[in-house]
């Protein structure tokens, strides 16, 4: 997973855990515990910058695209024209 998919991640898992929910109404302890949780998470490793994020989003929404029409029966040489990827990078994304 990259660091530009596991922020969301971990900000999700932590947003839906009991441990945040037992913290509701106060702020400060939620802060805490989000940035505890990313700072573990990333383990050292540098937080995505908001563009990094930006692409990264992106690119799920178009790996997503491709799979919805590849299962409408769309071919993969036709995939890889309609995204401008080649052939080898559309079966990458499929495999997945």
């Amino acid at each position: 997973m990259t660091a530009a998919n596991e922020l969301p991640a971990v900000i999700s898992e932590t947003m839906l855990s009991e441990e945040w929910h037992g913290l509701e109404g106060d702020h400060y302890e939620r802060v805490w515990l989000l940035t505890t949780a990313i700072a573990e998470r990333m383990g050292g490793r540098d937080v995505p910058t908001p563009e990094m994020l930006r692409r990264e989003l992106g690119r799920s929404d178009r790996d997503a695209r491709i799979r919805a029409q590849r299962r409408a029966g769309v071919s993969r040489e036709a995939l890889a024209e309609r995204h401008r990827l080649s052939v080898r990078q559309i079966r990458r994304i499929l495999d997945e």
